[in-house]
């Protein structure tokens, strides 16, 4: 019977449900997911409490113990001191259950005051706690008359004892701080310095065991002593009391004047005769000594007597004057002579910044003013092969190889160039300056005379070029003819010319090849091959980077750097000396404002460096100076994968390292060719004619997409591009022709050609690609020429320029430097035989290429597409004329761009 009551309850209550909907719960719950509490003295926690159905509560609190804690009206649990306690939580007026709380409290935060229990009047102290953060600390003194308090900081305002608190989170302590008199009346002070002066002597006072005070000082008889600050001279015979005071301290010290005769006595324990490096003072006096009868060691006061020039080479005759405090003075005299003991050198640039370039006054201001050790010029010929100086094809309106002699060393050219330092830098000098051309002759008699070393840059001349050197012998003669061919140095881009030295019996002529920048392998090994030092361009923004400054220096290479010119201040040269450069070549420079490496002859410690390739293969193994930048082996190769460097920083090598190699996938890309159109060859009629209309179809294709160039904006009619820190604008043909050749190479250039693979003969396939301008889908057949005319002016007149198109670590592509200054009117030979031009026709207006597949890497293994037309479609070729194999797929393990030409069935 009970389970039939029981089930028609159930049924019931089912019935109702189906009914009605669900039961709803409607009365009111606090509830919390914490019953338990831990907290530390003086920590504050909140409680979270759920409430169901309650609104506005009011809670009310109890305590099982008193004292422990404290619950505000917002929740929040103060801990007040150590203990357990259970806390109900209820709400007022209401039925709902109240909830039980226990809570610990633990020991609070410990911490002490850090700082002096002492201090001076006047003296200022910051404090701190061992806490690890003083950030919440409240920072307060009892008496306010005896310290000051702002923050942490506090200051001694007078004499007594008070205690500094700090307080953190409910937890304060106490320091006790007694304020003592400035000087502690527990010490004996003095004063510091000599009890007896000669007439005319001087010396200098101070008090002891205080060294940050002023002290007022006097003397009670002015007639024979003079006080000036701590500073007292004797005047005359007699007695007279020096006093100092400061606050509470008064000391005092008696002085006696007397008339002293005796000289000090000034000796040296090196040689009668030594050599010292330039501008070294330090060496100059460290061996030199001074005592006096009275005044004891006076090796300090030892000064050095005019018309010594410790900047000035050669051997001289330096005096060592030393008075003591009566006046007396004696002098020594020895023989030294001043070398340049550093480990770079300075080379002074066309002479120097003053007066006209290469002109004779230049170059004796770099010798006799700026003491630099070389001396660079330029070298030209007249038309009856006098070699002369100048950097221009011109001096004073005459062409020099157009002119002999006998006329140009008349001429007189007047410029306006400021001369010697500039300005923020030391004097300068008025300009105008009026000067005539200097002969190499007078050039190497002033080198010669002055023991300067001369450099002369070979600029392209009849006989001096790249081509033809037969002018180099007549050249050698002058020198030869002042017995100078171990000091000359030549510097040029004409390579040839400098190879042309080592093969005609002058080995021992210094070489500096000049380039740009020096991170290229043909220029490396050039230089390993015939010796050539390597002469880097490190003003403007070219990269040559520490790892590639290593490579040349493992080779025992020496490296020159230019130009400093006027523009560039000392942090930039110095940045380059602390690089460990050889050579730096400046306008007006003075090297004494720069901090010189000196040559020690010291072998530092070495580190073992290994460089291995990604399985393990050691591919170099050297050592490396600590401190030092390793030089890399050449990048290794991997098929499929491009070097994208090694595992770790070649800089600042401090202890034995090996290098591994990491590479990563290349893609390679796919051209697809329908080969139903027909390419008509054409000519371009003039210059200007290929000149506008190349670039009218350029500023045709950026509007076109400008949307995918980067870094490339429009503003009104207006674009702006910027890449490698340069912007340009333009908003016309003529605005694009009118940028810059600098600027051009640094933007413009790298949007024009997209770096490619060259054949071994020269050639290269222009593959699609609608991001650069040359390989965009309606430029790429029309200007394919362009890539043979750009690579035979590298071959023939720029080879030291890459013929892939891929920018420099600065973002330059050099040719399209030498481009954009042909059209701008620039005189540029090479370009001058125009590129060819051609035409497209399409023979069948509904061809589609795939689309899915035009790209892969080595490890890939695709299926290709078909291509549809008005045609049946064969398969896929790699050449135009079908030879060989069709190709369906792509292979796993094939490498390289690929040009696939589409067959068709036309019958």
């Amino acid at each position: 019977m009970k389970h039939t009551i029981k089930i028609i309850l159930i049924l019931l209550l089912f019935m109702l449900a189906s009914c009605t909907g669900p039961l709803t719960d409607t009365r009111p719950k606090m509830s919390t997911t914490v019953d338990k509490l831990e907290l530390k003295v003086g920590e504050i926690e909140k409680l979270q409490i759920d409430l169901v159905n309650i609104n506005n509560p009011t809670y009310e609190f109890s305590y099982s113990k008193d004292g422990i804690v404290e619950v505000d009206e917002q929740l929040n649990v103060h801990a007040l001191k150590e203990g357990t306690v259970i806390v109900t939580v209820s709400i007022k007026d209401s039925i709902v259950d109240p909830i039980d709380l226990e809570i610990k409290v633990l020991k609070g935060i410990d911490f002490e005051i850090i700082g002096n229990n002492f201090l001076k009047v006047t003296n200022q102290a910051e404090y701190m706690t061992t806490l690890l953060t003083d950030k919440d600390v409240i920072w307060l003194v009892e008496d306010d008359e005896i310290l000051k308090v702002e923050g942490n900081k506090v200051t001694a305002l007078k004499e007594g004892t008070t205690f500094l608190t700090a307080t953190y989170k409910g937890i304060t302590k106490k320091l006790e701080i007694t304020v003592i008199p400035y000087f502690n009346t527990g010490i004996e002070y003095y004063i510091i310095g000599p009890t007896s002066l000669g007439v005319s002597g001087k010396a200098t006072y101070s008090v002891s065991f205080v060294d940050d005070v002023e002290f007022n000082w006097t003397v009670d008889n002015s007639e024979i002593l003079k006080v000036e600050g701590n500073e007292v001279t004797a005047l005359k015979e007699g007695t007279a009391t020096l006093t100092a005071e400061y606050l509470n301290l008064k000391v005092e010290i008696i002085i006696t004047v007397y008339k002293d005769d005796e000289k000090p006595i000034i000796t040296y324990s090196g040689k009668d005769s030594i050599i010292i490096n330039w501008n070294d003072m330090d060496a100059l006096l460290k061996d030199v000594t001074a005592t006096d009868n009275i005044d004891g060691d006076i090796s300090s006061k030892i000064k050095i007597q005019d018309g010594f020039d410790i900047q000035k080479y050669g051997v001289q005759e330096v005096t060592y004057e030393v008075t003591d405090s009566a006046g007396n003075k004696s002098t020594i005299s020895r023989t030294v002579e001043v070398i340049w003991n550093n480990q770079v050198s300075f080379i002074g640039h066309a002479g120097s910044y003053y007066g006209l370039m290469n002109s004779e006054e230049a170059i004796l201001y770099a010798i006799e003013v700026l003491k630099y050790q070389y001396v660079e010029i330029d070298l030209k010929q007249t038309s009856d092969g006098v070699f002369v100086l100048c950097h221009d094809d011109t001096f004073g309106g005459y062409t020099i190889s157009q002119t002999p002699w006998s006329v140009l060393k008349d001429v007189e050219v007047t410029q306006s160039r400021n001369a010697g330092y500039p300005s923020q830098n030391g004097s300068v000098t008025n300009s105008p300056y009026t000067s005539k051309i200097c002969s190499l002759e007078r050039f190497l008699d002033i080198c010669k005379t002055n023991n300067v070393r001369p450099v002369i840059e070979l600029k392209s001349s009849k006989g001096i070029t790249n081509t033809d050197q037969s002018r180099m012998q007549a050249l050698m003669n002058v020198i030869e003819a002042f017995n100078m061919l171990e000091d000359i140095v030549f510097l040029g881009s004409q390579y040839n010319c400098l190879i042309w030295t080592r093969l005609n019996g002058y080995e021992m002529v210094e070489c500096q090849y000049l380039v740009n920048s020096c991170e290229s392998e043909t220029y490396l090994n050039r230089c390993i091959e015939y010796n050539l030092d390597i002469s880097i361009n490190v003003t403007g923004t070219y990269s040559n980077s520490d790892a590639w400054l290593a490579k040349y220096k493992e080779a025992g290479l020496k490296i020159s750097t230019y130009t400093y010119t006027q523009y560039i201040n000392y942090d930039v040269v110095q940045a380059w000396i602390d690089k460990g450069v050889d050579f730096v070549t400046c306008d007006w420079q003075r090297m004494d404002k720069l901090r010189l490496p000196v040559n020690t002859g010291e072998i530092g410690v070495k580190h073992k460096v290994t460089f291995k390739d990604v399985d393990g293969t050691i591919l170099k193994e050297t050592t490396v100076e600590d401190g030092k930048t390793a030089a890399a082996p050449s990048d290794p190769k991997k098929l499929g994968y491009k070097f994208i460097g090694w595992d770790k920083s070649l800089s600042n090598i401090t202890e034995d390292t090996v290098f591994t190699a990491c590479f990563e996938e290349i893609i390679y890309n796919i051209t697809y060719v329908s080969n139903l159109e027909e390419v008509i060859e054409s000519s371009f009629g003039t210059k200007e004619e290929f000149i506008n209309g190349l670039y009218t179809d350029l500023f045709n294709w950026i509007k076109e997409n400008s949307s995918n160039i980067k870094g490339l904006s429009l503003s009104g009619n207006t674009y702006k591009l910027t890449r490698n820190g340069t912007t340009v604008t333009f908003g016309s043909v003529e605005d694009i022709l009118a940028i810059d050749i600098f600027d051009f190479e640094l933007t413009i250039s790298n949007i024009l050609f997209k770096p490619l693979t060259r054949n071994s003969d020269g050639t290269a396939t222009i593959l699609e690609d609608e991001n650069y301008f040359f390989n965009s889908s309606k430029y790429r057949i029309k200007y394919k020429g362009v890539d043979a005319w750009l690579y035979n002016a590298i071959v023939n007149s720029y080879d030291w320029y890459d013929t892939t198109y891929t920018p420099t670590s600065a973002g330059k592509i050099q040719i399209f430097f030498r481009m954009h200054q042909w059209a701008k009117g620039g005189n540029v030979p090479i370009f001058n035989t125009l590129p060819k031009k051609y035409e497209l026709l399409t023979n069948n207006e509904s061809i589609k290429l795939p689309t899915d597949v035009i790209s892969y890497t080595i490890n890939d293994e695709i299926l290709l597409s078909s291509a549809t037309s008005n045609y049946e479609f064969v398969g896929w070729y790699d050449n135009p004329d079908y030879s060989g194999n069709a190709i369906s797929k792509i292979e796993k393990g094939s490498t390289g761009d690929l040009v696939l030409y589409a067959k068709w069935n036309k019958e």
